[in-house]
């Protein structure tokens, strides 16, 4: 099998600003698993994917922890999971 047998050829595509919540809303209304994120000269900035918005606060799938494991795991961890939730690469 090919690229060509299983891709769209109809691109649609978000720009960078684009939320998050409409991203997702596209993906499911177009049946898509990923997007491509263009600029406005059309040069590919990125890509968007299914596993892009698991445990994703925005979209209100974030992490959920019980109080008492918060206790044991101490503020660093939550911290390292709120960085690895909302963090964005540059």
């Amino acid at each position: 099998m090919r690229a060509h047998q299983i891709m769209t050829k109809h691109i649609i595509a978000v720009s960078p600003h684009t939320k998050i919540l409409d991203a997702a809303n596209i993906m499911l209304r177009c049946h898509l698993s990923g997007l491509p994120v263009m600029d406005e000269d059309g040069t590919l900035r990125g890509m968007v994917s299914e596993g892009d918005f698991l445990e994703r606060g925005e979209i209100g799938t974030g992490h959920k922890r019980s109080a008492w494991l918060e206790l044991f795991t101490g503020a660093g961890r939550a911290a390292t999971d709120f960085v690895h939730e909302r963090g964005r690469k540059g």
